[in-house]
């Protein structure tokens, strides 16, 4: 029988230092999954929030469920687990889905371009049911608009700051429709000074022509993969229509194009198994580290879709590792700035991650 201070729920400081040394983990790394896995509470508030968590030196951005349901909780400027404390926080706001927002220090922007409250159907995905206000960026006048919003604050004259647009697209009608949004994106962004990369993130472009297109407008494609089990029971239909083989292909195809590539994965739907099976399937079809999302409930229902052995810090250390084991042979790592609910925080394989 596993500890119950090794359970997502009954998680405490002891445990996660049983933890760090019994999968040769940093105790902040266990500490910052458990974090993402379960959230924090705190008065007064619900839903979602975030906050900068600090620790010694290190610092961390935080976006997580509120709530009762958790080992933590966030209150007069420090973060306790059950009664110990593990650092300092900045006050909860609400995490809301913003068409547009900031990472790696200001040089990489998130596009949420289209209608988000319109992209429907994967059981896990309910970050945009918060959004009471959103507007639609998927014309010329609608994306200058906002680019006038974004150097008004900045104070900057032009785009040239930025390296990189992360093009969340939502659903659109067809693929025709979404290679013609981020050919739209990249122009409008390109004629205000921007010279970097568009990263396309979704799953409706798979043609090789739309491909080839792509790379000759030096773009990106991050796959939304998602999960590898239950596909048609957890994925909207549109995207669980395109298997693993097939999204495979659609990567390789890309890395022909001349597409720097990666898929998004949601850790805590599948067994281990499947993990240990299945990434090393996308080893030669991608060039950049796959993006791991650790499990969050969104909603309480969410709890329910996560595969069984799901419940205990063993998953998804045991996780973690495994997908180490399997990139660790590449050159590949993760890119912190781009994903707050990862899997790693300091270490990868044993190696100090850049922040």
């Amino acid at each position: 029988m596993r500890d119950p201070s090794h359970s997502l729920n009954g998680l405490t400081l002891s445990g996660a230092k049983e933890l760090s040394l019994e999968y040769n983990v940093p105790v902040f790394d266990v500490l910052h999954m458990a974090i993402n896995l379960r959230g924090v509470k705190s008065k007064g508030v619900s839903g979602r929030g975030r906050f900068l968590f600090k620790q010694d030196r290190r610092e961390y951005i935080m976006a997580v469920s509120l709530g009762e349901n958790t080992p933590f909780k966030h209150e007069e400027g420090v973060l306790r687990i059950q009664d110990d404390v593990i650092g300092t926080v900045t006050d909860i706001e609400e995490d809301t889905c913003d068409e547009t927002y900031y990472r790696n220090n200001g040089r990489a922007l998130t596009l949420n371009s289209n209608i988000k409250s319109d992209c429907r159907g994967c059981m896990f995905c309910g970050a945009y049911d918060s959004v009471e206000t959103e507007k639609s960026l998927t014309t010329e006048e609608g994306l200058n608009n906002k680019i006038d919003e974004l150097l008004k604050e900045s104070g900057d004259e032009d785009m040239s700051f930025l390296d990189s647009i992360g093009v969340v697209t939502g659903c659109f009608p067809s693929e025709d429709d979404v290679l013609g949004h981020l050919l739209l994106v990249n122009d409008v962004f390109k004629n205000r000074g921007f010279s970097g990369t568009v990263c396309y993130v979704g799953s409706q472009i798979t043609s090789e022509d739309c491909l080839v297109e792509m790379g000759k407008n030096n773009m990106a494609l991050y796959l939304t993969v998602e999960c590898f089990e239950r596909r048609s029971n957890l994925l909207r239909l549109g995207k669980a229509e395109l298997n693993l083989d097939d999204g495979r292909d659609v990567l390789k195809k890309a890395r022909n194009a001349g597409l720097e590539t990666s898929f998004l994965y949601i850790l805590g739907l599948d067994s281990l198994v499947s993990i240990s099976e299945q990434f090393p399937e996308y080893l030669d079809v991608i060039s950049r580290h796959p993006i791991v999302n650790l499990m969050q409930n969104y909603q309480p229902i969410h709890e329910t879709l996560r595969h069984p052995t799901a419940y205990s810090m063993h998953y998804f250390l045991g996780a973690r590792n495994l997908i180490e084991n399997v990139m660790g042979k590449t050159s590949m790592r993760p890119r912190l700035w781009e994903n707050y609910r990862a899997p790693w925080a300091t270490t990868y394989g044993g190696d100090i991650l850049e922040s």
